[in-house]
């Protein structure tokens, strides 16, 4: 039965008119997966729109999107042009109604904020005229927009100033009254973005916003709202607050004590409200204005997974969000992003799926540093296999500051255009709403303990940035090697965390009662959970916890050192140790040890097993920690369905419907210095268990239409796959 996401538009005669359900656009009576090719109609000159249209629909595309950029279409203050009457770059009319006729919808990124290499990301230069209607570092500064070719995009306004709020109603007021007659039904503009990669993660914590309308109004009325009374906040913070306008948010951190760290997690929680809210109002200006569509907003995986904003209030409105995903020579970090949106979003899709890149000077870089189709498909396939179930293939049609799209800004042909051709007809071939993944184990996700490491302290947990950048992010490549596919859950959501039957878990003196009730409540089912780190102690506010401590009876003391660990199944390795077990009572049971010092734990809990470890798990390609946790995932019933002979191979396997779905990926080398000679790999699958029968089958690669045939038997024993360096293929397993 499909599952709608969303609540859907509904008309005035009760039908649901646009919705997503089962990981599809439903527009009106008709379903689209969702595949788009992103054309800026303000850089590609109005006569080959045509050509472009017409290359875009024979490249399997129902679906375009584009950006309005602000700046452009507002040729003086208060005046705007939408008709292209000053300029035919501005013609956003005639290339809605071009749209319309070639049968296309349409993806509209309205901003306020579109970046894209354009100046100032689309705002009017007179914003920057007002310096009180700029965000602020503590000293009073404007923040620039952080540029990664130079580009100038302005200044971070403080989105909740009242004049300017009042500058993007006038903007939104003038785009909406042109926008009414294009929306769907009436018009091809079914889906609306809100902003752009809204989210300060990539900047410092301490660097925005300290504009007085948010030290002096709003965060004070944050912190009144969560806390209700003064006394209250007092109590938290350890200090003696007589108003709540007293309280200014933290400008560094410098511990004196825990309490220190509660007035931080305020500050990115109001943060991350703030923007939330600030996205919320912008979709309230085209509903306020009758205007019903669909709408959601992109966040940015720069640094690692996380929203960057309160992603409650998003879902509560019916703002569902999305991701980018480009190549950053770290495929480990990439992958875990993409499992990251692929466990947590409602609809799992990237916005931003790059086809070429950005530059400054983008014919040098192509030059030495192309995106060619080779890129392209592994980056399609890894999202794939990865469980990404939707593209806006970005850039599709070449503009200002970018090369290698698929096609050049007059239409002309160019080497990615048929690699996105035959991913829209796999898409046609494969329903990837029907992809399953077979992953059984989940890394989790802890974001308070990503939010510690924004402190960039070392007090007074210094061991948390080694049990995350260091086991946590290690373990992904332990998966890899070992070739298990794994989940990247949320520990904070028990709907993420049930679809994985064994979870690794990162664990520090602090964390939340909910996330320890997970914890157990997972175990409790009969799910294996493995532990890493130290025994919390306290939750985000330092009161005391003992939850976990109830469970397996014992605590553990910080003492970091590396030493050398012995295991109950024999193997001895040397690893960073952050502390020693004590246990109280016989509930758990030593299975690790330094010397004579416990740093590994086991005990039965509920219909499960909860595992704890003071060590760091990850093996770091040392073959007796990695035999060390394929013992352990065997122990617990966790095996690979696939393999390969070189462990750097990577293998995920994916059924759809009765067949089965083969990605292989060699991330050794370089896109740019790979070494062009394949090798040799063997390939086997559990042929029984992906529920592979019969006597022939044959794999066809579906980017290229190799086809290799042979006998179920010779598949599980194994058959020669050759593969060059960064090369992927995807096959699909069929009957012969």
């Amino acid at each position: 039965m499909d599952k709608e996401i969303f609540a859907g538009i509904i008309n005035q005669r009760g039908k649901t008119v646009l919705t997503v359900s089962n990981h599809k656009f439903v527009i009106g009576k008709e379903e689209y997966h969702l595949s788009a090719a992103e054309i800026h109609y303000f850089r590609t000159n109005k006569k080959y729109w045509s050509v472009c249209f017409e290359r875009i629909r024979k490249a399997g595309f129902k679906i375009i999107s584009t950006c309005v950029p602000w700046n452009l279409h507002e040729v003086a203050p208060g005046t705007f042009d939408f008709f292209g009457q000053t300029d035919s770059s501005k013609d956003l009319v005639v290339f809605l109604e071009l749209s319309r006729e070639f049968g296309l919808k349409v993806i509209l990124r309205i901003g306020p904020y579109i970046d894209s290499e354009w100046e100032n990301g689309g705002y009017p230069n007179y914003l920057f005229t007002n310096p009180e209607i700029l965000a602020k570092t503590p000293q009073g500064e404007n923040v620039a927009i952080l540029s990664p070719t130079g580009i100038n995009l302005g200044y971070v306004p403080c989105y909740f100033h009242p004049k300017f709020k009042t500058q993007i109603k006038r903007y939104l007021n003038s785009l909406t009254e042109v926008l009414r007659n294009y929306i769907y039904p009436k018009g091809p503009v079914f889906l609306i973005q809100l902003e752009n990669f809204l989210s300060w993660k990539d900047y410092d914590l301490f660097k925005l916003d300290y504009n007085p309308q948010i030290t002096s109004n709003l965060y004070p009325e944050f912190l009144k709202n969560k806390y209700g009374d003064i006394k209250h906040l007092s109590r938290t913070h350890k200090e003696k607050y007589k108003h709540f306008e007293d309280v200014k948010p933290p400008q560094n951190f410098k511990y004196k004590n825990l309490e220190d760290l509660i007035r931080h997690w305020d500050w990115i929680s109001f943060k991350e409200n703030y923007l939330a809210q600030y996205i919320k109002e912008l979709k309230e200006s085209f509903t306020s204005a009758e205007i019903q569509c669909l709408f959601y907003t992109n966040l940015s995986l720069q640094n690692g997974p996380g929203y960057g904003l309160d992603k409650q209030i998003l879902d509560k409105e019916q703002i569902f969000t999305s991701g980018e995903a480009f190549w950053n020579s770290d495929y480990y970090a990439l992958a875990r992003n993409l499992r990251f949106w692929s466990a947590n979003l409602k609809f799992p899709w990237l916005a931003n799926s790059f086809c070429g890149f950005y530059s400054a000077t983008p014919h040098e870089r192509e030059k030495y540093f192309p995106s060619p189709p080779r890129m392209t498909k592994f980056m399609l396939n890894l999202a794939l296999a990865c469980g990404i179930k939707g593209f806006d293939h970005y850039m599709f049609v070449e503009r200002q500051f970018w090369h290698d799209a698929a096609l050049a800004q007059d239409g002309s042909i160019k080497p990615n255009y048929e690699v996105l051709h035959r991913f829209n007809t796999i898409l046609e071939r494969i329903p990837i709403h029907n992809l399953q993944s077979l992953a059984e184990v989940g890394l989790a996700y802890y974001k308070p303990y990503t939010d510690y490491l924004a402190l960039k302290s070392d007090k007074p947990f210094p061991y948390v940035s080694k049990v995350l950048e260091k086991s946590w992010a290690g373990l992904s490549q332990d998966l890899s090697y070992l070739k298990l596919d794994y989940r990247v859950p949320d520990l904070n959501s028990r709907e993420s965390l049930a679809g994985s039957k064994l979870l690794l878990v990162p664990s520090a003196q602090f964390m939340d009662q909910t996330a320890q009730e997970n914890i157990l409540a997972s175990a409790r089912s009969g799910k294996t959970v493995i532990i890493f780190g130290l025994l919390p102690e306290w939750d985000l506010n330092f009161k005391k916890t003992n939850l976990l401590y109830k469970a397996l009876k014992i605590k553990t003391k910080f003492s970091a050192r590396i030493d050398e660990i012995e295991t109950d199944s024999g193997e001895k390795f040397k690893a960073d140790i952050f502390a020693d077990i004590k246990r109280s009572g016989s509930k758990s049971k030593e299975i690790a040890w330094q010397k004579r010092k416990c740093v590994g734990v086991s005990c039965s809990y509920g219909k499960g097993k909860i595992l704890f470890f003071t060590f760091d798990l990850a093996s770091d390609l040392n073959p007796a920690k990695l035999s060390f946790l394929e013992k352990l995932f065997q122990e617990y019933k966790i095996n690979p369905v696939a393999h390969t002979s070189d462990p750097q191979i990577e293998v995920v396997a994916q059924k759809v419907n009765k067949s089965t779905l083969i990605h292989l990926f060699n991330p050794q080398g370089s896109f740019w210095q790979s070494k062009d000679t394949p090798q040799s790999v063997i390939l086997s699958l559990n042929c029984k268990k992906l529920g592979i029968k019969g006597g022939k089958v044959q794999l066809q690669e579906l980017f290229t239409d190799e086809v290799i045939k042979t006998k179920v038997k010779d598949l599980s024993q194994g058959i020669a796959i050759q593969l060059k360096e960064m090369e992927s293929k995807l096959y699909l397993i069929e009957k012969k």
